[in-house]
């Protein structure tokens, strides 16, 4: 039997790094490429990735902002950030995974 979930809590940390390594790989020319009207076309699809965090922070600051909080668009943005660090760890995790099936698979034989 190939035992894939054998070291489950390292290939989460593991995720989680790949995960945050992702998002702000992502993040960083999105931010920069905002900062430069000539380069903001160019990156228009990694803004597509970023969609679902994106509706979250804008969620989260719907919420908080009738309340007046001083610090609600700091709170929308971590909100965002932290669905994005999620969405691509279970996806790092995801290939991970994957990958350790076909690589434990193939030295079984």
């Amino acid at each position: 039997m190939i035992e894939v979930f054998r070291h489950t809590k390292r290939d989460l940390g593991i995720a989680f790094v790949l995960g945050c390594l992702m998002e702000f790989g992502i993040w960083y020319p999105v931010y920069r490429a905002d900062s430069d009207p000539f380069t903001a076309g160019q990156y228009a699809w990694l803004e597509r990735l970023q969609e679902p965090g994106v509706r979250v922070a804008y969620f989260a600051w719907h919420i908080l902002r009738p309340r007046n909080y001083p610090a609600s668009a700091y709170l929308a943005s971590a909100c965002g950030f932290a669905v994005l660090v999620t969405l691509w760890s279970a996806a790092a995790l995801t290939v991970l995974w994957t990958v350790r099936f076909f690589w434990l698979k193939r030295n079984s034989k």
